[in-house]
């Protein structure tokens, strides 16, 4: 394996190395090679090889044959490319691609759409679906990867975020000598550090950054908005095409020897970009030969410490010899005793003339925000009231969290997910959910209050008060405007535009018919009428539509109503007729979809939902599990990466995450995402139980045992004793292993696969009437499960497998073929249930040729287990 890497590196440096040499005139080849071979003759050997053949082949090997017969841009202005781009115009075009401004006709907005010339047209790299992970102001928003089928073959290309400005390069021609020492120039540099330290976090390396890269676009107040663009999509072989277009400047010197790009050449680039904001020059002459650019950096006259410093660092030619990150280079312009100087320079207003005139500007930070609302400190209500306060404070996250094109990036976490993770005070938010501020609630009998708290200090940024001299509703709605317009401004989202209101007189009824959708669920039919009388009251509103379809479906799950699925489509319609860029609307709409398993439809209406609401980690979460359950596994893990990159310091994407990947059989991704959950949320249980079914699956018993108790000293739950009594079975203590179980039950909520582990046990002490009567609960609870969603597939696999062992052969063979019917390819969990299913009907070649269907892992995990027959064990064994 080893041999083969070092092999496939030495080709990829050669490649490199031949490239770059073809990009220089003839007569610098050689002296170029030597010096970039170091003295490896064979090394040199190889590339001058290469180079002499490409010679006489007049350039036949870099030239793709398609360019020869011509056939250039992908996509012409007119066309309509996959169903739903409109190609308006050519907005620029690059070596290696196309920019289009397209019209989305299914968002009814404008974008980018980036797609490759016909020859690269399936060149987009692995770290182009890492893109879609970044979500920074400072940064070009990659909504989605598609593939068109043309003619001449399938194309890939993204669709973007559509900037209107001029590029940095623009910039730089109009801008003043020392841009950078100016108001303007300084936020703008700032704003391009952030960007590229948010690429960097998602571990892309830009490869190709310089001012043509780079978009400026201003506001309606005239604030500058700088935003890095094509990041993580050119191969890093490509870059060598921009030594041919005269445009070396922004090329670290390992680049022109042929070594990869990396974090510190993504440096040199800025600091040569940040040179000639300070100069009004570029750190060489366009006409340098390559190996005065390989010699230190000239100094750049005319600026100041610790300005000056910081440059010559980011251009040394060594690359150990750079700054290791972005955050060091931004340190080192401006110091922690300089940063006081540096708002005000933001804040300032420059004396200029001419060309180099700026207005007044205003430093807007651009962090990402996350935002805890902690349940209340007091409440003093009826009872009665008690469920307008939890709808309220639910109400009140999600307006926050669904305000429309923030300036910076927020993640909002509800009442009720704050008190479930046990945050519920400023030092647990701030640990627990990484909270970079909190809002505080109040209401006792007089008065509604409300605090915006730093999290990091404590210090209250604003406070906000209603008395309740009418209703409680009342007080509700006018705090809720208050607190929604206040925290936006204070934290600087400054959205585009604020969600709509809803009148005072629906308020009331909305917050009751929230409270039985997501609070009182199993009551969801009692919502309906209370969201009919919003829509009574405010029949333009898209919130009482969407409210209604919630509370369809929730009335569906409860009494088995299939009509009602129609019902909350139709509201759902209105809604999206009425605010067609609600996230929030198609986010229903997937869930609505996912219940009944109209996999692909519900991907879609969630993927609409991500588009429009961006930060939102529960809809990045719905579209990675959606994904999976199609089968388009790489996908799904990009998805779940994206949804860690959104918020990598909270503890629940790596649970989700490392779910994704124990259905896999990943085993070590698996493990490496719950520990990391365990390590930000050591209180919660969840990753614990986790890692103990997984150390039991894989043998390790021990590393179980230990994460069990753990779990069950922090907290009882049905999983750990389900845990232990697996433990406890394994070491032949059969009697201690059913209390566990029962413990297990009784402790619940109840599962359609928990009483399999219980009946399990009976049968093991020998009580098969026992036995079977759990069983039959076991089949009785999955059936009607399955009747509220009978197109899951594992509920199906579990049915086939009740009846296997209540002896029902004819039934259980039905259900196993109805689920292998149904999954193409049924997943591991499935194929598994099934493999246990044909074994207990004693049809072994059934069970190995259904094993042939999944990951190896799957059936090593059976041998581990105690539940197979001894007849299966051997033949498993003996196809090993």
């Amino acid at each position: 394996m080893e041999a083969n890497q070092t092999q496939q590196s030495n080709h990829e440096l050669i490649i490199r190395l031949f490239q770059a040499a073809m990009s220089r005139p003839e007569q610098e080849r050689d002296s170029y090679l030597a010096e970039a071979c170091a003295g490896d003759a064979a090394l040199l050997e190889e590339v001058q090889r290469r180079v002499q053949w490409e010679t006489k082949l007049g350039g036949f090997l870099l030239t793709p044959v398609v360019a020869r017969q011509r056939i250039h841009r992908c996509f012409e202005p007119g066309e309509l490319v996959g169903r739903r781009f409109k190609i308006l115009r050519v907005a620029g075009e690059g070596g290696m691609g196309v920019v289009y401004e397209a019209f989305d006709e299914k968002l009814e907005r404008r974008i980018a759409l980036k797609a490759p010339h016909f020859e690269f047209r399936k060149r987009l790299t692995p770290e182009a679906s890492k893109s879609l992970q970044v979500t920074h102001p400072n940064v070009c928003r990659v909504f989605e990867i598609h593939t068109e089928q043309t003619e001449t073959g399938d194309v890939d290309f993204l669709t973007m975020e559509f900037l209107e400005g001029e590029t940095m390069a623009v910039g730089l021609v109009q801008a003043p000598s020392n841009w950078l020492g100016t108001s303007e120039g300084t936020e703008i540099a700032r704003q391009l550090c952030a960007g590229l330290k948010a690429i960097h976090e998602a571990g892309i390396i830009h490869r190709d950054l310089k001012p043509t890269n780079v978009m400026l676009s201003k506001d309606a107040a005239g604030h500058t908005r700088a935003v890095i663009m094509d990041f993580g999509i050119s191969q890093s072989s490509d870059l060598f095409s921009s030594l041919a277009r005269g445009t070396p400047a922004y090329l670290a010197p390992e680049l022109w020897k042929g070594q990869p790009a990396s974090i510190r050449s993504d440096i040199y680039a800025l600091g040569v970009m940040l040179y000639q904001m300070a100069c009004g020059r570029k750190p060489f002459p366009e006409d340098a030969e390559w190996k005065e650019r390989l010699q230190g950096p000239p100094n750049p006259s005319g600026v100041g410490e610790p300005i000056k410093s910081a440059l010559m660092r980011s251009l040394q030619p060594e690359p150990s010899r750079r700054f290791g990150s972005v955050a060091e280079f931004e340190k080192a312009l401006w110091p922690k005793s300089s940063r006081r100087a540096l708002l005000a320079a933001g804040l300032g207003l420059v004396g200029a003339s001419g060309a180099g005139a700026y207005v007044k500007q205003t430093y807007w930070p651009t962090s990402a925000v996350r935002l805890a609302i902690l349940p209340p400190t007091e409440i003093s209500v009826s009872e009665d009231d008690g469920p307008l306060i939890d709808s309220f404070l639910h109400d009140l996250s999600y307006r926050l969290k669904t305000q429309r094109r923030t300036r910076r990036p927020v993640t909002v976490f509800s009442a009720a997910t704050a008190a479930a993770d046990e945050a519920k005070t400023l030092k647990s938010a701030r640990t627990i959910l990484s909270a970079t501020h909190v809002i505080t609630t109040r209401f006792d009998g007089r008065t509604s209050s409300a605090q915006l708290v730093d999290a990091s200090s404590g210090k209250v940024i604003k406070s906000w008060s209603e008395d309740r001299s009418t209703s409680l509703a009342g007080s509700l709605f006018a705090l809720q405007s208050m607190i929604v317009q206040g925290a936006s401004f204070q934290l600087a989202l400054r959205p585009e535009a604020f969600n709509e209101m809803l009148p005072s007189n629906a308020y009331s009824d909305y917050l009751q018919g929230l409270h039985f959708t997501r609070f009182d669920y199993e009551n969801a039919a009692k919502a309906i009428p209370y969201f009919e009388n919003v829509i009574a009251a405010a029949p333009n509103s898209a919130l009482g539509y969407a409210g209604l379809a919630e509370a369809l479906l929730g009335a569906k799950y409860s009494s088995n109503d299939q009509s009602l699925d129609g019902k909350a489509l139709t509201a759902l319609a209105k809604a999206e007729q009425l605010d067609p860029e609600s996230g929030h609307v198609h986010f229903v709409a997937g869930k609505i979809a996912s219940a009944g398993s109209f996999l692909e439809r519900a991907l879609a209406e969630f993927q609409r939902a991500n588009e429009l609401q961006p930060n939102d980690p529960e809809i990045n979460n719905s579209i990675a599990m959606a994904l999976s359950k199609v089968n388009r596994v790489a996908e799904a893990d990009v998805a779940h990466q994206r949804s860690i990159a959104i918020q990598p310091t909270y503890y629940k994407p790596y649970i989700d995450a490392g779910m994704f990947y124990q259905e896999q059989r990943r085993y070590g991704d698996a493990e490496r995402m719950w520990l990391r959950a365990v390590e930000l949320n050591p209180a919660h249980t969840r990753a614990r139980l986790n890692l103990a079914t997984l150390y039991i699956a894989t043998g390790r018993l021990a590393e179980a045992e230990k994460q069990t108790i753990q779990s069950l000293s922090l907290k009882e739950s049905r999983g750990a004793y389900e845990n232990l009594a697996s433990l406890q079975e394994r070491s032949g203590r059969y009697a201690e292993a059913l209390t566990s179980y029962e413990k297990a039950i009784k402790v619940g909520p109840d599962w359609y696969k928990s009483w399999a582990g219980l009946a399990l046990a009976y049968r093991h002490a020998g009580r098969e009437i026992d036995a079977r009567a759990v069983f039959q609960k076991g089949l009785l609870q999955t059936e009607q499960d399955l009747r509220s969603n009978p197109r899951s597939v594992e509920r199906v696999a579990w049915c086939a497998y009740y009846h296997a062992q209540l002896g029902n052969q004819a039934a259980s063979r039905s259900r196993a073929q109805e689920a292998l019917e149904m999954a193409s390819p049924p997943s591991n969990n499935v194929v598994k249930r099934l493999a246990l299913a044909y074994d207990q009907l004693q049809d072994a070649q059934a069970a190995v040729a259904v094993l042939r269907l999944s990951n190896a892992a799957v059936t090593k995990e059976l041998l581990g287990s105690l539940e197979i027959s001894p007849n299966l064990r051997s033949r498993l064994e003996s196809s090993k």
